[in-house]
């Protein structure tokens, strides 16, 4: 059986379904990463799945082909890190949503925002990531308009 997998046409049809089912659970567990959650064990557990994902099949694919373990396992580890860096953003959009509910918060952000010197951080460090001014400033700008009004996380 494991002969079949190392054929070059079943072997990229197994790594785009895999890459379809893991869309899907993506979709499915975490369809918006920035809703609230009011269970966060919810999360806790997505982060014990799938820490087990790439030792899982190390084990159930112990015998299979080399090539073909490689596969699932890339394939694992990128579900894995992708459900990783899903919840870590849920956990600050978390964070950043108790911020923003608190306008006294919001104000003492937006008038310490107001007094970052812009152009000497763009002189400082703009080389080092070669980031457009234009790009920046916008980014700035309305990151400090955002507090200005006050917006919820989901207007931003």
């Amino acid at each position: 059986m494991f002969n079949l997998v190392t054929l070059p046409e079943i072997y990229n049809t197994i790594d785009k379904m895999d890459q379809l089912f893991y869309q899907a659970a993506v979709d499915l567990l975490m369809p918006n990463v920035f809703a609230p959650l009011s269970n966060m064990k919810y999360l806790t557990a997505i982060r014990n799945f799938v820490k087990q994902i790439v030792p899982t099949y190390k084990k159930a694919l112990e015998k299979a082909p080399l090539e073909f373990l490689t596969l699932k396992v890339t394939a694992g580890k990128a579900f894995a890190h992708r459900m990783k860096r899903y919840t870590a953003i849920h956990h600050l959009s978390d964070a950043a949503r108790a911020v923003l509910s608190h306008p006294k918060q919001v104000e003492t952000m937006y008038n310490e925002f107001c007094q970052i010197d812009v152009a000497s951080i763009q002189e400082q460090a703009g080389w080092v990531c070669e980031c457009d001014p234009l790009l920046f400033n916008s980014i700035f700008n309305a990151f400090k308009e955002n507090l200005k009004a006050a917006r919820e996380l989901e207007a931003w």
